[in-house]
């Protein structure tokens, strides 16, 4: 038996390991010409990308920038085949190095409920102005050179004591 018939019948014994298994992967190669998607992932018994399907409708930049920027993806494979890889999500990281280049100017963050947690304190600054939420000192602060405090009814300032100017 030869080298390639060897590799066949190793990998085709190796496809029920691939059965409803989701792996993380790598966009290695993308082709608006021909519409294609090329994928890898470390349990790539071939050695070499494969045309992958999208598993749902995703925007061409979002592909271009999970290429660009090594995003990692998830990968299921149809009929658990594994010649047949299907992208189901590309995986983003707001720490990703390539936030700081120029063209990243604006990060938006949407949702019905947005919760940060953090055990010493918060930060928020844009300039000179700053809002801070520190743990330690159980307090809230914010600077700048104007504070607005809008109310459509009510607006109330409580506290132990109030001090104005």
């Amino acid at each position: 038996m030869d080298k390639m018939q060897t590799n066949l019948k190793f990998i085709q014994t190796q496809q029920s390991v691939f059965e409803n298994k989701k792996y993380l992967g790598q966009i290695t190669h993308f082709d608006e010409d021909l519409n294609q998607v090329w994928v890898d992932f470390d349990e790539n018994l071939y050695g070499c990308p494969l045309v992958a399907k999208l598993g749902r409708p995703f925007q061409l930049e979002d592909l271009k920038r999970a290429l660009d920027s090594v995003q990692y993806i998830l990968i299921e494979f149809e009929a658990n085949n594994m010649e047949k890889p299907v992208i189901m999500d590309i995986f983003y990281s707001v720490l990703d190095k390539k936030i700081d280049q120029p063209e990243e100017k604006e990060l938006m963050i949407k949702g019905k409920k947005l919760t940060f947690k953090a055990s010493e304190g918060i930060y928020l600054e844009c300039g000179d102005t700053k809002i801070t939420l520190e743990c330690d000192r159980r307090g809230i602060s914010m600077r700048g050179e104007n504070v607005t405090s809008t109310a459509a009814n009510r607006n109330r300032i409580r506290g132990g004591h109030v001090s104005l100017n």
